[in-house]
């Protein structure tokens, strides 16, 4: 199949995008559209270089399947672009730090689930022994290191890399790898939940648009920190630093949190809202999912396409991330996996599927907490 290489320069790539997140604003009317033209064209040439990055992520993502594989039979990976509103906000957020387009380092990303801790440590020890062809260009070890919500995964950002003349125009992409387990993902799918259907930020990502007190902010914050270092003593890991070390201790303050903001009771009317839905029928020919979601209206939409179909789905997502969209609040993602039920395993924040975590929390709450093995749902 045709893959869709480069064709501007990163110079130009930058200005547009510099273009796309600083719209010039209109005085002269006589100029209207010429302005709109220009605009138009620069959000083409972003489009352009986020397309780009389709066949060196395809390539990357189908060695991570095979070495998860060889690890967790039942592992889980799938392929994204970053979207084009996370592209905006990341590029005014890193204003300061100066950052370009061509300097982001996931608009390419792909990921592993593997069942535990062990798997996605063993997972990424087989890129220590045996690298690719691409170039490594960095690590961040956020399993062994969480960052300070308690977010914990591995992550690899590899600078693609091919000899063949077929492909050297993809070379010095980055694309991002991130390798995490089962229960790590059951933990960053809750709290992506949270802020879906809540509308309120929890991470040092998120943008600043949220309406909410901040002590309903800051508790839901704490509790995710928590449960962040339950998980991590179920899996054998350290705790998030700034949480207790004893864990009667955490224990009974993620009690207190829980019962302040009813947080098993919300998450659980997310995911039943979620899968009140119609089910999806599974294509067996689908390879490419575009997902879109408004938590709003408790609405979601999948369509799918055939693998050689790559450019049409990539259009259709362009055409639904576009702003003058009828629910500016959906949101947008287009993945790839190998069906419908590998994607709702991978993605299933899409669906609100909660259910690990909300058993990990049920169990902290009740009593029950145990030093236990936790079961792949």
């Amino acid at each position: 199949m045709a893959w869709s290489a480069p064709r501007y320069s990163r110079t130009q790539v930058d200005a547009a995008a510099e273009s796309v997140i600083h719209p010039p604003s209109v005085f002269d009317l006589d100029n209207v559209a010429a302005i709109y033209g220009e605009a138009g064209h620069a959000l083409h040439v972003v489009n352009d270089w986020r397309a780009a990055h389709n066949w060196p992520l395809s390539s990357i993502r189908k060695t991570l399947e095979n070495r998860a594989k060889r690890i967790d039979p039942l592992s889980v990976t799938v392929q994204r672009l970053k979207r084009l509103p996370s592209i905006q906000a990341k590029l005014r957020r890193e204003q300061h730090r100066h950052l370009k387009l061509t300097q982001i380092e996931d608009i390419g990303g792909c990921r592993a689930v593997v069942a535990t801790a062990m798997n996605a440590i063993a997972l990424a020890g087989s890129y220590k022994a045996r690298d690719l062809l691409s170039v490594l260009y960095r690590e961040r070890n956020y399993v062994a290191r969480p960052k300070p919500d308690g977010y914990r995964s591995i992550h690899f950002v590899y600078k693609y890399r091919s000899d063949s003349e077929r492909y050297k125009a993809f070379n010095n992409l980055r694309i991002e790898i991130q390798i995490r387990s089962q229960p790590q993902h059951a933990w960053a799918t809750a709290l992506e939940t949270v802020e879906t259907f809540a509308s309120i930020p929890l991470r040092a990502t998120s943008g600043s648009m949220f309406l909410r007190p901040q002590k309903y902010v800051t508790l839901w914050k704490r509790l995710f920190v928590l449960m962040s270092s339950v998980i991590a003593d179920l899996e054998g890991l350290g705790p998030v630093p700034g949480t207790p070390s004893d864990m009667t201790e955490l224990v009974d303050e993620l009690g207190r949190l829980e019962s302040e903001l009813l947080a098993v009771n919300c998450l659980e009317a997310w995911t039943g809202a979620v899968d009140s839905l119609p089910i999806i029928s599974n294509n067996p020919e689908a390879h490419w999912f575009l997902l879109q979601l408004d938590p709003q209206r408790r609405w979601i939409k999948v369509d799918s396409f055939p693998e050689k179909n790559s450019m049409e789905a990539f259009e259709k997502y362009v055409s639904a991330e576009a702003p003058e969209r009828d629910a500016p609040s959906t949101n947008v993602v287009l993945v790839s996996a190998d069906s419908l039920s590998a994607l709702k395993r991978a993605y299933p924040n899409y669906w609100a599927d909660t259910n690990m975590f909300v058993q990990i929390l049920q169990g902290v709450i009740k009593g029950q907490y145990v030093k236990t093995r936790i079961v792949r749902s």
